[in-house]
This record gives structure tokens, sequence and C-alpha cells, in this order.
């Protein structure tokens, strides 16, 4: 199962836990399923801070986080 959420910063509401919640629920709930989650915005510095600055060339498998890409 694909699910995009396009323009995620929006979805923070402002606040900063937004990417700790999901890696949380990623953990807790989802982590054994087939499931591609793909977290998309156009404001590059805010995405960065939400999953870091590998964040548009990772790829979470398993629980793991891993680069996908040169």
């Amino acid at each position: 199962m694909l699910v995009v959420l396009d323009e995620a910063p929006r979805l923070t509401g402002g606040h900063t836990d937004f990417a700790d919640t999901v890696s949380a629920v990623w953990e807790n709930h989802i982590r054994n399923q087939r499931l591609l989650l793909v977290l998309s915005g156009s404001a590059v510095t805010v995405m960065e801070q939400m999953l870091g600055p590998q964040g548009g060339r990772t790829r979470a498998t398993a629980g793991r986080v891993r680069r996908s890409g040169p």
C-alpha cells in the first residue's frame, strides 16, 4: 500500500514533534505491514527540519532507514 502525504509541513500545525509521532506510529503499529509512506512538501527547510538532511533520499524498511540513490 502506498500512502502519500503531500505538503506534510501543513499537517504539523506548528508542532515540532511530527517526525517523532510518525516514527512512533511506524514502530508500534505499521512496522510489519507492506506499506510505503511518502512525505512531501515544497518548503525544503521545513522538510529538512522534520526529516533531517537525508529526508528526500532515505527509505524506511522494516523500521530501518537506508539511503536510496547515489
